[in-house]
């Protein structure tokens, strides 16, 4: 599908480069306007979520809707372009309502999951250091000795390595 290969690539673009030179600019250049720096900010809470949204999106409608993939592209450039700002009106009728009713759940979830991968991740890391420490020298001294003797058993590749041995080795006898 290579109007979805294009699109794809458009996006990202579209999407995550041009609006974040954009943010850039605006931080860098812009600092008097506080609202320009909050409309960057609401537009990159709404594109976080139109981002995570379209691996589904694209299984729900990819290969059923009429120029789905150029529908993606035009509401991307609506989220950000400055005529119509997009994601001010996605972000204050949808987003924002869902967030705020949702803020504590989503806040304790987030709490519990670091909690538990930092709880599972450091002890797992722990175990993978020591496994390391313990295999992994032996594993390369092996990896390597095992390259040297397959390299010394291997014919050359041209043949002309023996070529040059040879003759150097007949001059030597000549001499």
């Amino acid at each position: 599908m290579p109007s979805a290969a294009i699109a794809d690539a458009v996006l990202r673009v579209v999407v995550l480069l041009y609006p974040g030179y954009l943010t850039y600019k605006t931080l860098e250049h812009d600092r008097k306007r506080a609202d320009n720096a909050r409309g960057w900010c609401v537009y990159w809470v709404v594109a976080s979520a139109w981002m995570a949204a379209q691996p589904a999106l694209d299984r729900a409608f990819g290969g059923r809707a009429v120029m789905y993939w150029e529908c993606k592209v035009a509401f991307s450039v609506y989220l950000w372009h400055p005529r119509f700002q997009g994601a001010l009106y996605v972000y204050d009728r949808f987003l924002a309502p869902i967030l705020v009713a949702n803020e504590s759940r989503v806040d304790h979830a987030l709490a519990t999951t670091f909690e538990r991968v930092g709880t599972h991740g450091g002890a797992a890391l722990a175990a993978a250091r020591r496994f390391a420490r313990r295999y992994a020298n032996d594993a390369l001294a092996k990896a390597t000795e095992a390259q040297l003797q397959q390299q010394a058993d291997a014919p050359a590749a041209s043949g002309r390595a023996d070529r040059v041995v040879t003759a150097r080795t007949a001059r030597e006898v000549r001499s």
